[in-house]
């Protein structure tokens, strides 16, 4: 049986420095800071972490009802390690997908707020057939980016890529009861949005929760063709660029035993988080598992559960 997934609670982001990566995506994309979490040190085993572990981080909402945070966070111990993929064929967490009315603006602010890059503007196919305008672009450090046009400015997907999309959309179905709405076979578009001079292509499904599947943040999986998939996904909890994606549970423990039950890899026991004396509540119940290819998924108990 699938876990109850009451949300997608956020889309972590490791940046070098907070206050950098805050100030552009307030002004690039209007997002706005809602939640400060920063804890003292702490027992990080659960992150895969062989040494007490402290950030400074900020939870990012574009303002949307059903919308999902990223969670930018700088690592102070250990500091952050590694620089972001760059290659679109990368395995794990790839890109965060944001629409905007107006690409032209977006581009510029992105550019005046520190981009390290933002590409020309082309058309884009998307899942279901459907084409629009998009571009992609690259945050302070480096963390890739599509933006597409659309009627409201909001983060509405993030990419995930994976070496068996098959495989993958049975694991997010089955075990987090998500929802496939959209599949395509074969996607092409030109290297320029990702950063490269020859043609890309891939194969996906974006998946969105069951009570969402219309307007909800989505998942998209994407299994690339050209580029093959290649690099596994992060193993370092603090390796720059999107590591994690977290969603919120009732009953945590519960979950678990599902988890355990599935089979899962890496699969961890809750833990109490301390989120620090900024956080409306200072503590939180976290567990940590991967998908088939690595990628690190977090479970977090709602709080009052």
């Amino acid at each position: 049986m699938a876990i109850p997934i009451r949300a997608i609670a956020h889309v972590n982001l490791n940046c070098s420095e907070i206050t950098t990566s805050k100030s552009f995506f307030e002004r690039t994309f209007g997002l706005r800071a809602l939640i400060h979490t920063d804890p003292g040190p702490q027992d990080c085993t659960s992150f895969g972490l062989d040494e007490p572990g402290q950030w400074d981080a900020w939870m990012m909402h574009d303002g949307q009802e059903d919308g999902t945070p990223v969670d930018l966070l700088e690592w102070k111990l250990p500091k952050p390690c590694g620089t972001p993929h760059r290659e679109p064929g990368h395995v794990g967490l790839r890109r965060l997908g944001f629409s905007t009315g107006d690409l032209a603006a977006c581009r510029e602010r992105a550019l005046a707020a520190g981009a390290a890059g933002a590409f020309e503007c082309v058309d884009l196919e998307l899942p279901g057939g459907e084409r629009r305008r998009g571009f992609g672009l690259r945050d302070p450090d480096g963390v890739d980016i599509v933006v597409r046009e659309g009627v409201a400015d909001r983060m509405d997907h993030v990419q995930i890529g994976c070496r068996g999309l098959t495989r993958s959309v049975r694991f997010y179905e089955e075990v987090l009861g998500l929802a496939a709405v959209a599949r395509h076979s074969a996607l092409e578009a030109p290297g320029a949005p990702f950063g490269r001079e020859s043609p890309v292509a891939w194969s996906a499904t974006l998946l969105r929760r069951a009570e969402a599947q219309e307007t909800g943040f989505g998942i998209a999986l994407m299994q690339w063709q050209h580029p093959a998939p290649h690099f596994p996904a992060y193993d370092r909890a603090n390796h720059r660029g999107l590591y994690r994606m977290a969603f919120l549970v009732d009953d945590i423990a519960s979950c678990h035993d599902e988890l355990a039950h599935h089979g899962v890899p890496g699969l961890t026991p809750p833990v109490e988080l301390d989120l620090g004396p900024s956080c409306p509540a200072p503590t939180c119940h976290a567990l940590f598992f991967h998908d088939p290819d690595g990628t690190c998924l977090e479970l977090i108990e709602a709080p009052g559960s």
